[in-house]
């Protein structure tokens, strides 16, 4: 799901773990309530933004797309981690300033996060993403991702 609460890029803690975590966990208790996995965030200037506890990923037209750093973004491990294998899979990526077009229009989302791996995300909200199922380029990471932690 979409929350309502917006990140304040002024705010000198966003980007950052802290323990200052009440709007990220009453707004994840939300998406649980309504079944969703997971909240997605957006800067009070409407860019996408990151998951509560997650990095957030689409895919359009074959190039993997993620919003950068100075969004700003929890630099996450997990997030790292996939640009990396993307990077040595030869899989096009762009850290740019994304929208909520950028979102319904694009063929594959998911999510990152270093318990949670890759989460394919198969609808926000009511849109359904793409075809319902998770992407091969979603399941290709993923399952790049999962031999390099076997490793």
């Amino acid at each position: 799901m979409i929350t309502d609460f917006r990140q304040n890029t002024r705010d000198p803690f966003v980007g950052h773990q802290t323990t200052c975590c009440g709007p990220r966990l009453a707004a994840l208790r939300s998406a649980h309530e309504k079944l969703a996995a997971e909240a997605i965030w957006f800067t009070a200037e409407n860019r996408l933004a990151e998951g509560c506890i997650s990095n957030l990923f689409l895919v359009r037209e074959g190039t993997l797309l993620t919003p950068p750093l100075n969004t700003p973004v929890l630099p996450g491990i997990a997030r790292r981690t996939v640009l990396e294998i993307a990077e040595q899979e030869k899989i096009k990526t762009e850290e740019r300033p994304l929208d909520i077009n950028d979102l319904l229009s694009a063929n594959e989302v998911f999510l990152t996060n270093v318990i949670m791996t890759l989460l394919p995300i198969t609808a926000v909200e009511a849109h359904t993403v793409a075809d319902g199922k998770p992407g091969p380029l979603t399941r290709r990471l993923a399952q790049k991702y999962e031999e390099l932690l076997n490793r």
